[in-house]
């Protein structure tokens, strides 16, 4: 379960963590702006730390300070609400092939293994793909899932890329997975981020073990310089257990460049990119997974007339490239 996304040395260096927690705010007080009075507590008494602010609206906060969870039936946390203002941490592999074989097989989902060689052309977008298996898939509607790489709306179609780094710098990551040494202690019910000298580190546990990764920018930092900086913060007591220098240097890490932005069009003649070949924001606020949901939410929307014009999928770049912009400065104010 996640109850809350903490940012740990977000506001300056050693200065601890504030939460950001799930749910809607609670106060014993029927004020209407009873949010603004923590600000006035934070004037009149400037020690006041960070995390009092969701400490005294938000009752879950008692939860996830000491790893527990409950269903609130009796209301003893508020408005907390354990269906609603929860989220969940999932192996995005085992998720992945829990859709495929669940969901899609079921449903008549034709799976083909293969790769795509190349792809022919015409006026209204791709005509057919051509795989390495030797046939030839030709469709109404390509959706492009291939990650980074946006094979047809950036390779075939070429489409445009607008890049973010003007406010997002960060650009690459290293990623690695480590397995409990405290599982009771460690499978914490939040993702935690971390700041360091040249971006930050999540904190993510599963159930069998723990994905944590450094988001950088190579503008600052060599890649190998910022691997040795996620090592020793593996080791530092911003861990709740440090690992040794041995466990650390017998991890596999997995070095990540990363596509910072969108495509001016994420949906082009019969091509329509969703993920990251759509375009990417750093993932400071799972905002990967949420602009996968919008985006097939107003696919779906389109689509479900039968027919469509391009004054719908005018509509569609539109409001996509709006949401995918707000989340954007969302993450940069952070």
């Amino acid at each position: 379960y996640k109850m809350s996304i903490k940012f740990t040395d977000f506001y300056e260096k050693d200065s601890g963590g504030f939460h950001y927690p799930f749910g809607t705010a609670h106060s014993p007080k029927s004020s209407i702006n009873f949010l603004e009075d923590w600000f006035f507590k934070r004037v009149l008494y400037p020690n006041t730390p960070n995390d009092d602010f969701a400490r005294s609206f938000y009752p879950n906060a008692a939860l996830y300070e000491q790893n527990k969870f409950t269903d609130n039936k009796h209301g003893k946390f508020g408005r907390w609400n354990p269906k609603d203002h929860v989220a969940y941490h999932f192996d995005a592999t085992k998720f992945g092939i829990w859709l495929r074989e669940n969901y899609c097989l079921p449903r008549g989902v034709n799976i083909i293994r293969s790769s795509v060689e190349d792809a022919e052309l015409n006026e209204d977008g791709i005509k057919n793909l051509l795989l390495a298996n030797g046939e030839k898939i030709s469709s109404d509607l390509f959706v492009d899932c291939t990650g980074f790489k946006s094979l047809l709306l950036g390779n075939y179609l070429k489409e445009e890329f607008v890049s973010y780094a003007d406010m997002l710098p960060n650009n690459r990551a290293w990623a690695t997975r480590i397995p409990y040494h405290d599982k009771q202690r460690e499978l914490e019910p939040y993702t935690n981020c971390t700041a360091l000298g040249n971006g930050w580190v999540w904190n993510i546990p599963s159930w069998e073990r723990i994905g944590t990764g450094y988001v950088y920018s190579d503008k600052y930092i060599s890649p190998e310089d910022a691997k040795e900086e996620l090592k020793q913060h593996l080791m530092s007591d911003k861990m709740v257990c440090p690992r040794s220098r041995e466990e650390v240097d017998s991890l596999e890490f997995k070095d990540i460049p990363m596509r910072v932005g969108i495509h001016k069009r994420t949906f082009v003649k019969n091509v329509v990119a969703i993920g990251l070949s759509a375009g990417f924001i750093e993932p400071l606020e799972s905002n990967g997974l949420f602009s996968v949901h919008v985006f097939l939410e107003k696919l779906i929307k389109t689509l479900i007339n039968g027919s469509i014009t391009q004054f719908d999928i005018d509509v569609y770049n539109r409001a996509t490239r709006h949401v995918f912009q707000n989340f954007t400065e969302f993450v940069a104010l952070h």
